[in-house]
C-alpha cells in the first residue's frame, strides 16, 4: 500500500479504514485542504449538533487531476506534516497524543489505535 516517496495516499489509508469495518472519508477542509475523518459523528461543544468525528487526520491537498473525492482529484499528504488524532477535544476519548506515521500501513493503524481508545468498534 505504500508509496515509494514521502507522500501519503489519503484514499488509499482512508480505504484500509473502510476494510477494516470502519467509517472514513476524505473530505474538504477549506483552501484545498484535505484531511480524513473516521469514526462516528459526536456531539460538538458548541451547539451539541454530532458533527465532530472521532478522529481526523491530516492535513494534506487535493491535486485536482482526477475526478476523485466530488471532482477534486486525489488527497495526498507529506509523512513530516501528517498527524492522526481525535477530532478536536482530545479529552473527550482519553487520547492526548497525535501520532505521526511514515506511512500508509502505519496511518491506517494509527486511525484504528484512535478508534480503539475512544471504544469505537466497527460500524
Amino acid at each position: 500500500m505504500s508509496t515509494p516517496w514521502p507522500m501519503l495516499s489519503l484514499d488509499s489509508i482512508v480505504a484500509g479504514v473502510v476494510a477494516a469495518g470502519f467509517t472514513a472519508h476524505v473530505d474538504h477542509a477549506g483552501g484545498n485542504t484535505a484531511i480524513i475523518y473516521a469514526g462516528p459523528t459526536r456531539p460538538n461543544e458548541v451547539d451539541g449538533e454530532p458533527d465532530w468525528y472521532t478522529v481526523s487526520a491530516g492535513p494534506g491537498w487535493f491535486d485536482g487531476r482526477s475526478g476523485a473525492n466530488d471532482g477534486r482529484g486525489q488527497a495526498w499528504a507529506y509523512t513530516d506534516e501528517f498527524n492522526v488524532g481525535p477530532d478536536r477535544d482530545p479529552d473527550t476519548i482519553g487520547f492526548e497524543d497525535m501520532i505521526s506515521p511514515t506511512d500508509e500501513d502505519e496511518a491506517v493503524e494509527a486511525i484504528l489505535q484512535v478508534l480503539a481508545v475512544a471504544e469505537v468498534g466497527p460500524s
